[in-house]
């Protein structure tokens, strides 16, 4: 209640007219969406749903677009502690934050608290290969097909492994190699069976 966000159509460059720092705004909000998430008033979500939860706005609006019910967090660091409350029982939460190093730490912290609260939570991640991508480009280059969707829930598995061997399982069970290096918890790994 009494939060707004107005999302801009092109980037606006601010500048300060004592230091003339110069400064780059996609958004401008008004409150504190502390706690809360922003969601489509136009889904209703009920036990047993699939509620996907991303940073943005226009990435809910994304899958939304695609046939996913979809919240959006508005900040990677805002724990939604309020809306989830708002919840029924029995909804399967999808973290499903952006692919890059902000998101997939946020990803694996919320995810961790979530399920110390007792929500059923999984995660789906878009794997950063060069260029930054969130929802929303995936939706534009028409990439949010149900296949996709189980190779991001693939990249999500591997991001929340809790071990070198767990994630190494994983990789070998998509890709049937079975001598690999990867990389956990920022040191390399040899895996052979």
């Amino acid at each position: 209640p009494g939060v707004t966000m107005e999302r801009f159509v092109t980037t606006l460059e601010l500048k300060d007219p004592v230091t003339h720092k110069v400064t780059k705004r996609k958004q401008h909000g008004i409150g504190s969406p502390a706690g809360r998430w922003w969601w489509s008033p136009n889904q209703t979500i009920a036990a047993g749903d699939k509620l996907y939860i991303v940073e943005a706005c226009i990435d809910a609006l994304s899958l939304i677009s695609v046939g996913k019910k979809a919240a959006a967090l508005l900040s990677c660091s805002n724990y939604p502690v309020h809306s989830l409350r708002d919840m029924p029982v029995g909804v399967h939460y999808v973290c499903a934050l952006d692919g890059d190093k902000a998101g997939r730490t946020s990803t694996r912290t919320l995810v961790a608290r979530m399920r110390d609260e007792g929500y059923t939570v999984t995660a789906i991640t878009v794997p950063q290969t060069g260029k930054k991508q969130d929802w929303n480009d995936l939706f534009q280059a028409e990439k949010l097909t149900d296949d996709d969707f189980e190779y991001y829930a693939y990249h999500g598995s591997l991001l929340l492994s809790e071990s070198a061997f767990d994630k190494a399982l994983l990789m070998h069970a998509r890709t049937g190699f079975s001598n690999f290096d990867l990389e956990y918890d920022n040191r390399w790994y040899w895996f052979e069976l």
